[in-house]
């Protein structure tokens, strides 16, 4: 929807001023305004977003998270399907 803005997990890199560059869990960086960041909430039981092995993104929510902060176990909402994934394939569905 026009306006709507997805976040993706990630760990600030660097900051200079009121910059920072987020490396993110796909791999990628981007430099953003600081106040553009908010901490990393994921939990069980958190809705996301999550990337299929068919490209797409579907509504889902967090059943486990690893250990590593970085894996995790979704159930997709619309049938009930579970995935072992990584944050960096899912996003939060703000």
């Amino acid at each position: 929807m026009a306006g709507q803005r997805q976040t993706f997990p990630g760990v600030v890199a660097a900051r200079s001023g009121n910059a920072v560059t987020v490396r993110f869990d796909d791999g990628t960086t981007e430099t953003r305004l600081a106040s553009d960041v908010r901490p990393f909430d994921w939990t069980t039981g958190s809705p996301v977003e999550c990337q299929w092995t068919d490209g797409n993104w579907y509504p889902a929510h967090i059943v486990l998270m690893g250990n590593d902060g970085l894996t995790m176990l979704v159930r997709y909402d619309e049938d009930g399907v579970e995935q072992r994934t990584k944050t960096g394939r899912c996003r939060s569905p703000n």
